[in-house]
């Protein structure tokens, strides 16, 4: 998956900054939002990032390149080892 949470935190800013390139300005205000949200525990976190993935999902299309991005942050979110 991902080596550590501040691995995982800079690819969910990698596609928050392509799904704005893309136009999908709401979209990626979430994800910004989520992946730098201070949360109380690292767990607490993957659920809210999760959350937010449904969320962005949910609002529409999105290109192929970035709906897999997407699905490899919320695999990540629902793992019991989601680093190393």
């Amino acid at each position: 998956m991902f080596e550590s949470p501040d691995t995982l935190r800079k690819y969910a800013l990698a596609v928050a900054s392509q799904l704005r390139t893309e136009g999908f300005i709401k979209q990626s205000e979430i994800l910004e939002q989520r992946a730098n949200l201070a949360c109380t525990t690292g767990w607490e976190w993957l659920g809210e990032l999760g959350l937010c993935i449904e969320q962005i999902t949910a609002l529409g299309a999105l290109s192929n390149d970035v709906e897999e991005k997407l699905n490899k942050i919320l695999k990540a979110t629902n793992s019991s080892k989601p680093y190393g």
